[in-house]
């Protein structure tokens, strides 16, 4: 499923990477480069492209940090929003006829056990 996932959103225009940066800035303020590399778990190198990209499409937009000039805060702008509006429908669209022979309540018990697992190995996940 991963694998049709990322070729779908290459396809889309917006290899993982970038639907990763998209998804992360929608999810609260901005984010320095730094935080959003440890995030995705990118090198913070690799990561400067990907966004170069996004900026260049109107998809982010970053400015200095006022509070440490050395830094870039990275956001979502509202094109990036529309976006990933876009691209989380091909995702859905796939989820959906991979998860097809499951119902809604088996769903909703996976999706639980899967959240599970990932707060016992990610502090991301844990409350």
């Amino acid at each position: 499923m991963k694998m049709r996932v990322l070729g779908e959103l290459e396809e889309a225009g917006c290899p993982g990477f970038q639907y990763g940066v998209l998804a992360l800035l929608r999810e609260g303020p901005a984010l320095t480069q730094g935080r959003i590399a440890d995030a995705l778990g990118i090198d913070p190198s690799q990561l400067v492209g990907e966004l170069d990209k996004l900026e260049a499409n109107r998809l982010i937009s970053r400015q200095r940090d006022p509070l440490d000039r050395r830094r870039h805060m990275v956001a979502i702008t509202p094109k990036g929003e529309k976006e990933l509006v876009r691209l989380r429908a091909v995702v859905q669209r796939i989820e959906d006829e991979y998860l097809a022979p499951l119902d809604g309540k088996a769903r909703k018990q996976l999706h639980e056990l899967l959240l599970r697992v990932a707060q016992g190995n990610d502090p991301r996940y844990r409350r």
